[in-house]
């Protein structure tokens, strides 16, 4: 019961920390002045790749990565994690038992 009740506050939290995320990678990134907007897009499964290929052709004068004949500009960096010509933050859906 308890678990039902905190879980609203518990999820707020967690999207607070995701949003203040997401400026500091992009101040980090890009620079200031700020001047940025947040995107949450849903994307069926089967989708992504269509998805990622098109924010790379968008998106690709951020960084100056140009289209590549692979299918999307993933570029392995320090640590291991993806990286994009733009901030990308993944929120995984968790399954209820």
């Amino acid at each position: 019961m308890q678990c039902q009740i905190a879980f609203s506050d518990c999820f707020s939290a967690w999207v607070h920390v995701k949003a203040i995320r997401l400026f500091v990678e992009s101040v980090l990134r890009y620079g200031l002045p700020v001047d940025f907007q947040a995107f949450l897009l849903q994307v069926t499964k089967g989708k992504e790749s269509q998805l990622r290929k098109a924010l790379e052709e968008l998106y690709s004068n951020l960084e100056g990565i140009k289209s590549s004949s692979k299918d999307t500009a993933e570029l392995e960096v320090a640590g291991g994690s993806e990286f994009y010509p733009y901030v990308y933050l993944g929120i995984e859906p968790t399954s209820q038992q």
